[in-house]
């Protein structure tokens, strides 16, 4: 129906409804919910409800689909609205006959509607968030800064859902005029959660499971369980990502802690780990949300052969002036909030954050004692690495020392100088370190030295800083532009050697290291991991784009420019280090398509392309996904994806085993670029399948296998000669070989008592193969696997103020259950197989299962001059004994002459922490 008859025929329809209004004195209303019914089968409901005559031609309704609400509407009223958009109106005969005709044609007019999405709390732009229309014939999605646009869309009023995973969905009616741009700005309510920040994944409804908002308490963010709230950390309730072990790397589906990239603001930051890959260099107050890309991610996020994971700073929104600062035992937490005015529309929001320890002023003594029981000279490793002529296993612990670091600073600013415009500016630096001295003692023999010294040391520095502008050019076309730079400088010292006197004392950090470690007769073999530091710098030029054709199409690309240099230090036995290094420059461009078909489909494909100058090569990464939402089955909403493609992978991170004689850290890290002909590369395919038959239910199930013809492992097969390592740097302990992954995992998500006890339930399964032929002669089980993961997390917020939160994990089927580097090196030396310890067979070497159970107190009372936070924890509530990894013990008995020692982790151990607000 063309505009000119609808203002023709309007005034007789409301004439006439007011005489009917009038003379009924109060027309009588319906109630109706329709979730993808059919509309013949929603008129004939109708129908039969209001006990009306409805009379229609059967082809003008065949095949319409209706997600529609209605409360309390007359009937009049309600067809108006059902009708609308779809071609049809109606009209009642003088019997009182209500007749379905087509409207009238005539040449459309169209409008364009177009936006962005924010959070209402901090006014961060949602990336990714879905803008559907109520019907479900059309759609998009936020880009990069949270703008949005839908174009060629037909004159009158449209239902339009705006959602995101994490926050309460809004329902709105916009009017769309012909030949008018409609903007609107979309404030989204984070829903109360356990977990904090959000994390959101690619595969998210695309329409909300209830058309109602949001019917519980919003207005207080529960905050989560744990001894840290740490960002990264959190990611372990997500299915196919295996972290939260001490000590352990984190690992993407399988996937080598090499193989995915931590971001923050879109920037990489290498090593993002604090001493001893405990938990992350980041401050928890400083990240809002996090971006998960696993198998299957599209190409505007870049090439990285397991996937990304992208922190976003917290900037704040609201115009007060705020501070927070919280202490536990191990660290303090300052965060503050400022605003500065400008000449825009909105003030320059400045969040800045602060994170550091006080291991001089006071050792955590948990942590104190961890150390000093994981600390202890090896005798088995130190005999084999070292030039030693004594046993070492004489040598007992007698003065331990450790010093413990890290400082992070974080700084992020927004400032819109208008509704189409935002600049953002945020940059990040780190400190963190780890040092530990044993001194260990020998009874009195000849030809023995009394005392045995050893150092290690690890140091890592990072920074980051970028600037990013958003705009929205015009209706259809909105792009990001950002420049960036990351840094990060690692340094590794291990030292071993002998002594007549003890020198290492109280302080021994505060003394000058040369001055101590040269009073030792330091010796040692030369081996291919005697690295002493590592040093990457990355610059990153890029900008991206998306097009909107109309409701239905939309295309995006973009353009990158990566300059990367990369150092690695290598020592000798004469001190004399040498330097590997290399700079390159890289070029890639991506193109991709978003298309809707139908009211159920989203299609999803592109391919990213790459120039690397080191081998002048081009390399196509082509990706595609489809994902199928339903709302009107019985089980209520659902939706299915499947995802896939080519991933490469052009700066690498190699993993290096510690081969000192009392190796707190077991390994580090390595980055490097350019050092081979081949280039990672791997093949996706995931499924997943989400299933909302409640609005406080949801159920996840996800599937993923991943080919990598072309990956790289550390060999340590070959010990080389000292200028045959020089001369080929990295190289030389490269191979490249092929992997094999693939796992499914579930989770349950269940609200109770209007989302005051949330539960989570979840289990991994997960497969990951290595051909190690070089090494082993087969194809293994890799070092990092875990077959089976189990998760369990409740809260429950008992009282306004007081909420109580348990979680619980269990892993089975950890083999390699010894140190890395007797595989690495012991295995050569056969040491232990006459006892039985066939180092040959690591798939054998099985660790205990692994439980742990934490219970949390978190009371958050509020005063008119602050908020504070009360956090009893209660670590491994049940005192399980968990296992790291083992060594072998000398135990001079020919009957048996090697016993087991085991790295535990600490057992039970309580926390409390304070947090102020202002």
């Amino acid at each position: 129906m063309n505009t000119r008859f609808f203002y023709l025929i309007f005034p007789l329809l409301f004439l006439l409804q007011g005489t009917a209004t009038a003379q009924q004195q109060g027309p009588e209303t319906y109630s109706f919910e329709f979730r993808g019914e059919m509309l013949v089968d929603v008129l004939d409901r109708i129908a039969q409800t209001a006990d009306i005559d409805l009379v229609y031609d059967p082809k003008l309704v065949h095949g319409i689909q209706v997600y529609q609400r209605f409360r309390n509407e007359t009937i009049e009223t309600l067809l108006q609205s059902l009708l609308q958009n779809k071609k049809l109106d109606f009209i009642t005969l003088s019997s009182g006959t209500l007749v379905i005709v087509r409207t009238v044609e005539g040449d459309p007019a169209y409008g364009t509607l177009s936006g962005r999405i924010v959070d209402r709390a901090t006014g961060e732009p949602l990336p990714g968030a879905t803008v559907m229309l109520a019907d479900a014939s059309g759609g998009t999605s936020t880009g990069r800064s949270g703008n949005f646009s839908m174009n060629r869309l037909l004159s009158g009023s449209y239902h339009i859902t705006f959602s995101y995973i994490g926050y309460e969905p809004v329902y709105k009616t916009i009017e769309i005029i012909p030949d008018r741009q409609v903007r609107e700005q979309i404030s989204l309510e984070r829903k109360p959660v356990d977990v904090l920040p959000v994390v959101v994944e690619s595969h998210h409804p695309v329409m909300p499971n209830q058309r109602n908002g949001s019917s519980v308490d919003t207005d207080r963010n529960w905050e989560p369980a744990g001894a840290m709230k740490d960002a990264i950390r959190n990611l372990s309730l997500i299915p196919g990502v295996q972290y939260g072990l001490p000590m352990n790397d984190l690992h993407l589906q399988g996937g080598q802690r090499s193989e995915h990239r931590i971001l923050l603001d879109g920037v990489p930051v290498y090593n993002p780990y604090s001493f001893g890959q405990m938990f992350s260099s980041f401050s928890p107050f400083a990240i809002g949300k996090v971006n998960l890309h696993k198998a299957g991610y599209g190409v505007q996020q870049g090439s990285q052969i397991a996937g990304l994971i992208n922190l976003s700073h917290d900037v704040p929104v609201s115009d007060k002036n705020s501070a927070v600062i919280q202490g536990d035992p191990l660290s303090l937490n300052l965060r503050a909030d400022l605003n500065f005015p400008a000449g825009g529309e909105s003030p320059f929001k400045v969040m800045t954050a602060l994170r550091t320890n006080f291991w001089n002023i006071y050792k955590d003594p948990a942590l104190a004692r961890t150390l000093e029981d994981w600390h202890f000279v090896d005798p088995l490793i130190t005999s084999s690495l070292t030039n030693f002529e004594n046993d070492a296993s004489v040598y007992s612990p007698a003065k331990h020392e450790s010093d413990v670091k890290f400082f992070d600073y974080h700084f992020a600013a927004g400032y819109e100088p208008d509704e189409y415009n935002s600049l953002s500016v945020s940059f990040y630096t780190a400190e963190n370190s780890i040092a530990t001295e044993l001194l260990s003692q020998a009874p009195p023999a000849e030809g023995v030295p009394p005392y045995l010294f050893t150092r290690d040391e690890h140091a890592w520095q990072n920074f980051m800083g970028q600037v990013t502008w958003n705009s929205m050019a015009s209706p259809r076309f909105d792009f990001t532009t950002q420049a960036s730079f990351s840094a990060n400088r690692f340094r590794h010292q291990n030292t071993t050697g002998h002594n007549v006197t003890p020198l290492l004392s109280e302080g021994a950090f505060n003394q000058s290291a040369g001055a101590v470690l040269d009073a030792y007769n330091r010796s040692g073999r030369w081996l291919p991991t005697e690295i002493d530091g590592n040093k990457i710098q990355h610059f990153i030029l890029r900008s991206d784009g998306s097009y909107s054709f109309n409701r239905r199409f939309k295309m995006e690309g973009g353009i990158q420019m990566d300059l990367v240099s990369s150092e690695v230090g290598i020592r000798d036995l004469m001190d004399q280090p040498a330097l590997a290094g290399q700079s390159s420059a890289f070029f890639s461009t991506f193109l991709n398509g978003k298309y809707t078909v139908g009211s159920y489909w989203n299609i999803e494909g592109g391919s990213r392309f790459t120039a690397v100058n080191f081998n002048e090569a081009v390399y196509a990464e082509p990706r595609l996904s489809v994902q199928y939402d339903h709302r009107g089955s019985g089980t209520g909403y659902w939706s299915a994806r499947l995802a896939g493609g080519i991933y490469r992978q052009f700066i690498h991170e190699y993993n290096i085993t510690n081969t000192g004689a009392a190796s707190l850290v077991p390994g580090f890290t390595v980055w490097s670029h350019g050092i081979n002909s081949e280039i990672p590369k791997a093949r996706h395919l995931s499924g997943s399948f989400l299933v909302q038959p409640a609005e406080y239910t949801s159920v996840k199930l996800e599937g993923f296998y991943k080919h990598q013809p072309d990956t790289y492992v550390t060999s340590y097969l070959p010990i080389l000669t000292e200028s045959e390592f020089r001369q080929k740097g990295v190289s030389a302990f490269v191979e490249t070989t092929e992997m094999t992954s693939f796992g499914a995992g579930i989770r349950i998500n269940q609200s109770l008592a209007q989302s005051k006890l949330k539960l989570v339930a979840g289990y991994d399964y997960n497969s990951s193969r290595i051909d190690l032929a070089t090494q082993y002669g087969r194809e293994m089980p890799a070092p990092w696997n875990e077959p089976h993961r189990a998760q369990f997390r409740t809260l429950w917020h008992l009282f306004p103020d007081l909420t109580i939160a348990a979680k619980w994990q269990g892993i089975w089927g950890r083999s390699w259950g010894f140190r890395q580097s007797y595989y690495n090196f012991l295995r050569y030396q056969n040491y232990g197989q006459t006892a039985g310890y066939f180092l040959n067979t690591p798939e054998d070497d099985k660790l205990n299962p692994f439980h742990q159970l934490d219970l949390s107190f978190i009371y958050q009372p509020s005063t008119d001059a602050a908020d504070f936070e009360i956090r009893l924890e209660l670590i491994n509530l049940l005192n399980r004994v968990n296992t790291i990894d083992q060594t072998l013990l000398p135990t001079g008995n020919p009957a048996e002459p090697f016993e087991i020692r085991k790295r535990n982790l600490p057992g039970f151990f309580p926390s409390a922490s304070l947090q102020v607000k202002f």
